[in-house]
């Protein structure tokens, strides 16, 4: 019987090896292991059992993926959801059951040994792919993923990293253009192990075959992470450090040397005021929306033409922030509810459109959606304000200024 921890995920790579040869390096590809080498961790069979046997769970958190759209399932009784998921890979749709070591006492043991190595956060999701189909579009992860082939076979092609090691706020769409010829193809069989750093884009495809496969998705703690906390401890013996941005908006003397060797590692000349941003979005996307946004929704279809007028949802806030590959919108309402309670999340869009999200951030007055000062056609300003609208931020004006 096997023992289901991180040396035997590895096997014949050793810890130590993984950790100095592949790591945020490259990407590793573990092949020619017995095709039952997952027995015993998780099965077709436990995929089903969860399915139809644990409802109340998964009809909260199962979803279908086609073609890189997330389907999520009305609610309803056991048998509908049954029906519907049945209904769904038929027609192609990849099944994606998230955090899978909540049912499976196997799966949970490698988790914590993963969790043991990592240090981070681990989740271990399932997907269940039918014959020619594709759940997801070329992307990549802000975090590290190993991927178990549990059944059937995937090709996947990778990628060169869209972003090296990206952080959560960098994560982004990748865009067709971005995509040159893969460094490698693969095709993943029973009881074969991928691993990829954070940032490697990747895609995945059946051909004949179903697949059912984990992926262990997990965070590593970094640097910036022990910086940050090596500030929270000074902050207990500094005075300086302890000063609310709000009675102090310069900092003082004995903060000018440490953000001057802060702005020469970023090489950015405001490391101040995005901090400040970033700070105040995170905030913000962590709020609930006034009661009249939650019992009013928006419709974007509403917004008709780029000639109509919309706004900013009266008391809305909003804050704009930039990382070095996207600018970021976070308001309130977009953060989304987990069984643990509310996560901060953002808008990410390109570079280019961050004149554009500055104005409406600030904007106190109603205006036409051609108006936004972003350099896109009619027609691509008004999808983006739709998107908006039904985000909750933009609604369509009561009439023109």
């Amino acid at each position: 019987m096997h023992t289901h921890d991180f040396d035997w995920l590895l096997d014949p790579i050793t810890v130590d090896t993984f950790r100095r040869e592949y790591l945020e390096n490259k990407p590793l590809h573990v092949f020619g292991r017995a095709a039952d080498w997952f027995t015993g961790l998780f099965s077709l069979e436990d995929l089903e059992h969860i399915l139809w046997q644990e409802e109340t769970q998964v009809a909260r958190s199962v979803t279908l993926l086609k073609s890189g759209e997330r389907i999520f399932p009305a609610r309803s009784n056991a048998t509908r959801l049954r029906n519907w998921v049945d209904a769904q890979y038929a027609d192609g749709a990849t099944v994606l059951l998230p955090a899978v070591g909540r049912f499976i006492p196997s799966v949970a043991r490698l988790q914590r040994s993963v969790e043991r190595f990592a240090g981070g956060h681990v989740i271990v999701n399932a997907y269940l792919t039918p014959p020619g189909a594709q759940g997801f579009e070329p992307h990549f992860d802000p975090h590290d993923i190993f991927v178990l082939q549990v059944a059937g076979a995937k090709h996947w092609r990778l990628f060169k990293p869209a972003v090296v090691l990206p952080t959560r706020a960098q994560a982004r769409a990748v865009a067709v253009w971005e995509l040159a010829e893969p460094m490698t193809s693969l095709a993943l069989k029973p009881g074969d192990f991928l691993y990829l750093p954070r940032g490697v884009v990747h895609e995945a495809r059946t051909q004949d075959d179903a697949s059912l496969h984990l992926t262990i998705g997990f965070e590593l703690p970094t640097w910036a992470e022990v910086i940050e906390q090596c500030v929270r401890g000074a902050a207990d013996l500094s005075l300086a450090l302890r000063r609310s941005v709000a009675a102090s908006p310069e900092p003082g003397p004995e903060l000018r040397g440490v953000l001057d060797e802060l702005r020469a590692l970023g090489n950015t000349a405001d490391i101040v005021g995005q901090a400040v941003e970033r700070i105040r979005g995170t905030f913000l996307a962590g709020l609930s929306p006034l009661p009249r946004q939650e019992l009013g929704g928006s419709n974007p279809l509403s917004v008709r033409s780029a000639d109509d007028y919309v706004e900013r949802v009266h008391g809305m806030l909003a804050e704009v922030f930039t990382t070095d590959t996207a600018v970021h919108i976070a308001f309130p309402g977009l953060g989304f509810t987990h069984d643990d309670g509310r996560v901060p999340t953002t808008l990410n869009e390109p570079l280019f459109m961050e004149p554009a999200l500055r104005f409406i951030a600030t904007s106190e007055a109603a205006f036409r959606v051609c108006d936004l000062p972003v350099g896109v056609g009619d027609q691509a300003k008004l999808l983006f304000v739709r998107r908006l609208v039904m985000s909750g931020l933009l609604q369509l004006a009561g009439s023109a200024p």
